[in-house]
């Protein structure tokens, strides 16, 4: 089994900055207003972790919890992918942001989403805490994996929970397991893409093989208005 991973994230236009962050391997993208990353992978590089964050909006340091939690969880995996646990070092990320958040520089809390899922050779795990989305791709249909932490009934606005936020309990990350073939592929995206594009769109242009997918999406979501930040990774079997 071997599989290609490429992630696109950028500014939306209607933000000063990009909150977003994601990363795979040794690539992590964060902090520009265009940011691109691709690589591929056999089995003798398993397990493969890929993980993505979105800033909270209207928290300073949005983009600062995003990365954080995005370095600090990959270099957890890095450091020991044998011994990772996802739900115990998703507690630690959330601590380390809530630690920074104390410090009179940011006044105020910051808090992120994530989503991800750690590839091993016949079977995937993801993971999410928040509303950022990941998506399997099987068989030519999109299914949704993820929960989304949100009010029943709703699709966007309050998250009932996320790394860091200022006081809040110790989120506890929803984890689903699904079994791969080739030909499958996954999409993990922020919020800036699913609140705009439906999910017909994602797997039309996912099944278009005609590559940088990961960029296409978050064009489209400029394309039909979104103005926020889009982040997409996606990855292929």
């Amino acid at each position: 089994m071997k599989c290609t991973i490429e992630a696109y994230s950028r500014q939306g236009p209607d933000r000063n900055k990009n909150e977003d962050a994601c990363g795979f391997a040794d690539i992590v993208l964060y902090g520009k207003k265009e940011n691109t990353g691709i690589s591929s992978f056999d089995e003798t590089d398993f397990p493969v972790l890929t993980i993505l964050a979105d800033g909270l909006g209207g928290h300073l340091g949005g983009d600062i919890a995003s990365h954080m939690a995005i370095e600090f969880i990959l270099g957890s995996f890095r450091n020991s992918p044998t011994q990772f646990q996802i739900e115990k070092v998703i507690v630690e990320a959330h601590e380390k942001i809530e630690d920074v958040s104390q410090n009179p520089s940011h006044r105020s809390a910051m808090g992120t989403t994530l989503v991800g899922a750690l590839i091993d050779s016949q079977k995937i795990i993801f993971f999410n805490v928040g509303d950022s989305r990941a998506y399997t791709i099987q068989n030519n249909n999109i299914s949704q994996v993820s929960h989304d932490d949100v009010y029943p009934g709703e699709r966007t606005g309050v998250i009932l929970q996320c790394l860091g936020g200022g006081g809040l309990k110790a989120p506890k990350p929803h984890i689903f397991e699904r079994e791969i073939s080739v030909g499958d592929g996954f999409i993990l995206v922020s919020d800036g893409i699913t609140d705009v594009i439906a999910n017909e769109i994602i797997l039309d242009l996912f099944l278009r093989n005609e590559g940088d997918c990961a960029k296409k999406l978050c064009e489209k979501a400029t394309e039909l208005g979104g103005g926020d930040d889009a982040t997409a990774l996606i990855c292929t079997f």
